[in-house]
C-alpha cells in the first residue's frame, strides 16, 4: 500500500508513535495524534504536531518514528521521520514521506465516497414496483451504502439500484442488484420535527448477480473516481 494510495482528506486524524526514552520504562513507543496538513507524493507530508493526554510529544529533528492511518478499509501503517519543525505561524511538523506501508484491511473492496443520486426497487417487498429515490453515498466493486427512507428495506431484502455512471467523459445506465447486509438509522436534524415515515436509512449493500457487463463497468466507474480524487499538496520545509 502507497500512501497517496488512501487518498485522504485534509484534517484527518494520523497517529505517529515515537520510541519511548529510557526513562519511561516498559514503554516501547509513544503514541501522538495529529491531523493532516498535506502531502506532497514522494516529497513530504505536513501534519499538526502530536499531541498526548493534551500535552504536545517532545520530537527531535531526524527522529524516526511510526505514522499510522485508520479508515473505513483498514488500518495502515508507515515508517517516516522528522525533518523539521516549526512554530510560527503556525505549530506544524514537517515528515519524510511515508514508506514501507503495510496494511491490515477490514473490506475486500475499498470503496470511494460520492453522492450519486439511485432510483431503487425492493424485489422482496410486498409492492415490488414501487419505486423509491434514493442516494448511493459510497460504492465499491463488492457493494454501497445507499440512502433511502427508512421504510424501504429491511436487512436481507433484495434490491434494484438504477443510476447512471459516467466514464471517459459518457453517461452510461447501470442496474445493480444487490442484498441489504446492514442498516443505520440517521439521526434527524431537527428532533422535534422527526417524521417516522419520511426518516432516512443508510443501507449496506452487497452487490449479487451482477453481469459481465455490469462488472466491467463498476469497475471502469470506480477506477475513475479514485483517480478524480484531487491530491492535497503542500509548501516544502525550508
Amino acid at each position: 500500500m502507497q500512501f497517496e494510495q488512501l487518498v485522504l482528506d485534509i484534517g484527518t486524524t494520523i497517529d505517529l508513535y515515537v520510541p519511548a526514552s529510557a526513562d519511561e520504562g516498559a514503554a516501547r513507543e509513544r503514541r501522538g495524534h495529529s491531523r493532516l496538513v498535506g502531502y506532497v507524493p514522494g516529497e513530504g507530508v505536513m501534519a499538526t504536531p502530536p499531541r498526548r493526554g493534551g500535552q504536545r510529544v517532545v520530537l527531535s529533528d531526524g527522529q524516526k518514528m511510526r505514522l499510522r492511518v485508520a479508515n473505513e478499509e483498514g488500518e495502515h501503517s508507515f515508517s517516516t521521520q522528522l525533518l523539521s519543525q516549526q512554530k510560527n505561524p503556525l505549530p506544524l511538523v514537517f515528515l519524510s514521506y511515508p514508506c514501507a506501508g503495510v496494511s491490515r484491511l477490514l473490506r475486500r473492496h475499498p470503496r470511494i465516497r460520492l453522492r450519486l443520486p439511485t432510483v431503487v426497487y425492493n424485489s422482496s417487498a410486498l409492492d415490488p414496483g414501487q419505486c423509491h429515490v434514493g442516494c448511493l453515498q459510497d460504492i465499491s466493486l463488492g457493494g454501497a451504502a445507499v440512502e433511502l427512507a427508512n421504510a424501504s428495506a429491511h436487512v436481507g431484502d433484495q434490491l434494484i439500484c438504477h443510476a447512471r455512471f459516467r466514464v471517459a467523459g459518457a453517461a452510461r445506465q447501470v442496474r445493480l442488484l444487490a442484498c441489504v447486509r446492514s442498516r443505520l438509522q440517521q439521526v434527524p436534524s431537527e428532533p422535534l420535527a422527526f417524521d417516522p415515515l419520511r426518516a432516512k436509512a443508510v443501507f449496506g449493500v452487497e452487490f449479487i448477480d451482477s453481469s459481465l457487463d455490469t462488472q466491467l463497468l463498476l469497475q471502469a466507474f470506480v477506477l475513475e473516481q479514485s483517480r478524480c480524487k484531487r491530491m492535497p499538496t503542500v509548501m516544502r520545509p525550508h
